[in-house]
């Protein structure tokens, strides 16, 4: 998905708003992807909102997302 690599490169930059806008019309378009939930939890991380992390990391999971192997993010979060 376009919206979903646009918001990639966008958190790589450390543009991190870039990235939430473009996470948010990725799952605006296809709301049915775990990773998009997952990936925008790490955006909202980095924007200090922790209650839109915690919540985007809960949908991902209850949709099934896995967890790459050596992934530290959920540690991160759950601190």
């Amino acid at each position: 998905d376009m919206w979903y690599e646009k918001g990639r490169a966008h958190r790589i930059l450390s543009q991190n708003n870039e990235a939430m806008a473009a996470y948010n019309k990725a799952i605006a378009l296809d709301n049915t992807k775990p990773l998009f939930y997952y990936e925008r939890s790490k955006t909202n991380f980095l924007l200090n909102n922790k209650s839109g992390a915690v919540s985007d990391f809960q949908k991902a999971m209850s949709m099934g997302f896995k967890i790459p192997q050596g992934d530290t993010y959920p540690a991160t979060l759950m601190k």
